[in-house]
C-alpha cells in the first residue's frame, strides 16, 4: 500500500472504475465541473485524473481544444496534462498527481510564514508565465488550483 498525504476518500457505489488506461483507486476532490480522482495505469504509477459532468456535444468539442492547448503548457510550476479522452460518457483528463494539499487545505486556520507566502507567489507567477506564453489565461486561478506538495508546487486546472 503506498501512503499517500493528500486528502482522499473510497470511491462510492456511483463513481466509475476508471477511464482509458486508468483505474481508479481513490476520490481526491469534487467541483463544479467534475470529480478528480487518485488513479494509476498499467506501469503503476499514480496519476490525477478529473472526469467532468458534462458531455454536451458542444462542451466536448470545447474541451478537447482546451486540453490539446493546455497539453502545449511546459513548465516547473504546472501540471503537465498525460493524457485525455472525449470518446467516453463524460470527457477526461489525466495529470500526474501531486501528494500534498492545495493550497486552501494548506492555510487552513494559521496564517503561512511570510517567507514561505512570497516562495509561493513566485512559483505561482513563474507558473503563470508558462500558462500565458502557451496562449492561455487562467481563468479559475484560486487556492483550491494551486497543488503544493513537500517536493513540488503545481498549478491546475487552466
Amino acid at each position: 500500500m503506498v501512503w499517500i498525504r493528500a486528502k482522499t476518500e473510497s470511491l462510492g457505489s456511483k463513481d466509475p472504475w476508471g477511464v482509458g488506461q486508468f483505474r481508479f483507486l481513490r476520490k481526491r476532490g469534487e467541483g463544479g465541473f467534475g470529480r478528480v480522482y487518485l488513479a494509476d495505469n498499467e506501469a503503476g504509477d499514480l496519476v490525477a485524473v478529473k472526469v467532468l459532468k458534462d458531455g454536451s456535444e458542444q462542451f466536448v468539442e470545447r474541451f478537447q481544444k482546451e486540453a490539446e492547448r493546455a497539453g502545449a503548457v511546459t513548465g516547473r510550476y504546472t501540471i503537465e496534462v498525460l493524457d485525455f479522452g472525449v470518446d467516453d460518457e463524460n470527457p477526461w483528463l489525466a495529470m500526474p498527481f501531486v501528494d500534498g494539499p492545495n493550497l486552501g487545505e494548506l492555510a487552513t486556520g494559521r496564517p503561512l510564514p511570510p517567507d514561505q507566502v512570497t516562495n509561493i507567489a513566485f512559483r505561482i507567477a513563474e507558473g503563470l508565465v508558462d500558462i500565458h506564453a502557451a496562449g492561455i489565461v487562467h481563468r479559475d486561478l484560486n487556492p483550491n488550483n494551486v497543488l503544493d506538495s513537500e517536493t513540488e508546487l503545481r498549478i491546475v486546472d487552466f
